[in-house]
């Protein structure tokens, strides 16, 4: 398995980068592709799914170049797999192998049909956008690469995968894995939640709660903090910036951001929060809902126990401000981002912090103790 980009002039939008994801079994040589704008760990799992799903039926072993989002890291000698990865490739009982750093020799069979992928799909084509030239690409799989007749084996390829490699395949599972991301998010004063720089609406009654949400990669849902599916939407591409909102979902702008919608919410923080909300409707009269939604939204970086810490300092110095609230937890706690199944995103902001770790040769320590001695 492996990735390749492509600079495609689609006909609709102009110039783009595209990523060619490659799958081939290694006796019949039959190939899956697909084409996406993203090399995230999610489309990397949904591409082997619909690459299992294609052949009907999986290898017991993959060979894999040493990507983050398959091996993390090598140790001693052996690879080290990323957990999010396992999960999904223990769920169809298929072993990754990892190429060894610096044999860029084992990886012939999934480089090579790249230049076949080029040549017989990609030159002397035009494609009007992403979702036609995948089309194309599922009628190239099924018109041109299954027929060929492979150089190395001599054999037509769907000749040989139905004869001698289809049955060897492993069974797919009863049920396919399932590949949606899920995270948590803070609702904002508007009463949208942001994935991927899109807002998707939710109720009203949500403002400022902790949600869930599941995006496949069709749909996104959304759910209550109790898990009770409130919101559902088209997924747009990342990158869009489009607000999404449900005609149900809307409010008027007084309503929007008045103190009312997210009252209840502001008083759950605890029993401090009565006294200073009404300090705060004295000092703020016009802007109250402003600035428990700026409280209510610090839920994203910090506990709700610590904000109401806050509170009840703040209280003590009659601070009601929401600034106020921010700079005490600024000083006084520790931020946390709220939880998510997207660790590739996790591992990304690591891998920027820390330094690179290069194993030394043995014999330089060698050297370092016998100038002790000296």
């Amino acid at each position: 398995m492996d990735w390749s980009p492509y600079t495609i002039n689609f006909k609709q939008g102009g110039k783009a980068t595209v990523l060619c994801f490659s799958y081939i079994l290694g006796f019949s040589r039959r190939h899956y592709i697909d084409f996406t704008l993203q090399r995230d760990f999610f489309t990397l799992i949904r591409r082997h799914r619909d690459a299992f799903e294609y052949f009907g039926g999986l290898p017991r072993q993959c060979l894999y170049d040493n990507e983050k989002t398959v091996v993390l890291r090598w140790e001693a000698g052996r690879p080290v797999f990323n957990p999010a990865f396992i999960a999904f490739i223990t769920h169809y009982q298929c072993r990754p192998i990892a190429c060894r750093p610096g044999h860029p020799e084992t990886k012939g069979k999934i480089e090579a049909p790249f230049l076949f992928v080029e040549k017989n799909l990609l030159t002397a084509r035009d494609f009007l956008d992403l979702e036609h030239l995948r089309a194309t690409a599922r009628w190239w799989l099924r018109e041109k690469s299954d027929p060929h007749l492979h150089d190395t084996t001599g054999r037509i390829v769907i000749e040989l995968f139905e004869e001698q490699e289809k049955d060897a395949l492993l069974p797919l599972p009863a049920h396919p894995y399932d590949c949606s991301e899920v995270a948590l998010r803070v609702c904002s004063a508007e009463g949208f939640i942001e994935f991927e720089t899109n807002f998707y609406s939710v109720p009203f009654a949500f403002i400022a709660d902790i949600l869930a949400f599941k995006a496949t990669e069709r749909e996104v849902f959304i759910y209550s903090p109790e898990l009770k599916l409130i919101a559902s939407h088209e997924r747009h591409p990342a990158g869009e910036a489009r607000r999404v909102e449900e005609p149900k979902h809307h409010l008027s702008g007084q309503s929007r951001y008045g103190l009312e919608p997210v009252r209840e919410a502001f008083l759950a923080l605890g029993e401090a929060a009565p006294d200073f909300l009404a300090g705060l409707k004295h000092r703020n009269p016009h802007h109250c809902g402003f600035h428990a939604r700026f409280i209510l939204r610090l839920k994203e970086y910090y506990h709700a126990d610590e904000i109401h810490a806050a509170l009840r300092h703040a209280l003590r110095y009659q601070a009601y401000d929401g600034k106020a609230i921010e700079r005490i937890l600024k000083a006084r706690a520790t931020q946390r981002p709220l939880e998510s199944h997207r660790v590739d995103q996790a591992r990304a902001v690591l891998q920027k912090v820390l330094p690179k770790i290069t194993q030394r040769e043995l014999s330089e320590y060698c050297l370092l103790f016998s100038k002790k001695k000296g």
